[in-house]
């Protein structure tokens, strides 16, 4: 209990404070196609390209 008084609380990308919506669809597409395919390669691409769409880091 006492992290709490002395932790700071970050955000979290599923409650949407951390990422916007777009993102968070894209994401949530991403790792859907990742469970029914198993294809890593494909999954990165697509979470490269939700944060491009998203701005991350701009």
């Amino acid at each position: 209990m006492d992290a709490f008084q002395t932790d700071e609380g970050v955000p979290s990308i599923q409650h949407g404070a951390a990422a916007k919506q777009s993102f968070l669809l894209d994401y949530d597409i991403a790792l859907a196609d990742l469970s029914a395919n198993r294809d890593v390669a494909k999954t990165q691409q697509l979470l490269v390209d939700a944060a491009a769409v998203a701005e991350f880091g701009q």
